[in-house]
């Protein structure tokens, strides 16, 4: 009994790619898995070893290059894989809220520092010196 059978594939929503190994080529063609469940079965095995020896690159032999093993690209349904995660997530605004007050944080998560000079970065204080200077220069 195969790791994984087609039908397996199929159930999680996968996406299977099968990509020529020859240098020259690296021809990649999206499979379709309900496809190759009727050519095949439905418990034929979805692993590399159980698929190699059905796919060979057709662009290689047209061109006739020595034929290379093909090599498999399996990608996940991460849009189920995210609908089932956040199905009960809730946003709790109240908490974040709370957490950058607590924390002195100003609406871009940048932590508010007050009017102590060595805490401030020299951008900061090079800016607060030249607006105490224009207004300085208003004033007179």
């Amino acid at each position: 009994m195969p790791q994984k059978t087609l039908a397996d594939t199929l159930a999680a929503r996968e996406t299977v790619y099968v990509n020529c190994g020859h240098p020259m080529c690296c021809k990649s063609t999206k499979l379709d898995v309900q496809a190759l469940i009727d050519r095949l079965s439905p418990d034929h095995g979805a692993m590399h070893w159980d698929l190699v020896g059905v796919f060979g690159c057709s662009s290689c032999k047209v061109a006739g290059r020595d034929r290379r093993p093909v090599f498999f690209t399996i990608i996940p349904d991460y849009e189920g894989h995210q609908k089932e995660r956040n199905r009960d997530w809730k946003p709790d605004l109240r908490e974040r809220v709370t957490r950058k007050k607590m924390a002195g944080a100003n609406w871009w998560g940048w932590g508010s520092w007050g009017s102590t000079p060595a805490r401030r970065s020299i951008f900061q204080v090079r800016r607060s010196n030249k607006l105490a200077g224009r207004s300085l220069a208003r004033m007179a």
